[in-house]
């Protein structure tokens, strides 16, 4: 079988799989935030947010 196989997808066919492809990426992303969110604002509500808040954007400047 060679490397380079080509799809022959149609131009309606293709428009199709690249929205179902986007699309789903864009839901995992939503799906995604919807988890880390309230992980995010519970810190918010404590007094030691700013510390965290420069903790952690050290930590993420050092990597």
């Amino acid at each position: 079988m060679a490397v380079g196989v080509v799809l022959d997808l149609s131009t309606g066919r293709l428009v199709t799989s690249l929205l179902g492809f986007n699309l789903g990426i864009e839901l995992v992303q939503l799906l995604l935030v919807c988890l880390a969110l309230p992980s995010l604002l519970v810190p918010a509500r404590l007094r030691v947010q700013p510390a965290l808040r420069l903790t952690g954007a050290v930590l993420s400047g050092t990597a």
